[in-house]
């Protein structure tokens, strides 16, 4: 498998620029994906999730502002595994 950066995308239909919640270094701890996941409310399969964020950088594209992504990482305490940028 290539290290190539994988992009998980919601549906979205605005065209407004959104922030990129960015997984900068592998997570083997699967808590830590799970509460990812859940703070960001994915669809996505855990199992699926796992397997696709050993491709790294992971960019979870979501529909947030910016203000809402970084609440999301600071009430969750993700910080240390989530980068967010503009």
């Amino acid at each position: 498998m290539e290290n190539d950066c994988f992009i998980y995308v919601e549906a979205d239909d605005n065209a407004y620029k959104k922030p990129q919640i960015v997984i900068e270094k592998e997570i083997t701890d699967k808590r830590v994906l799970m509460k990812i996941r859940k703070a960001f409310s994915l669809e996505i399969p855990l199992g699926e999730f796992v397997e696709q964020t050993r491709n790294i950088p992971y960019i979870i594209d979501v529909k947030l502002t910016l203000p809402e992504a970084k609440r999301i990482v600071k009430n969750n305490e993700l910080k240390d595994y989530v980068t967010v940028k503009f």
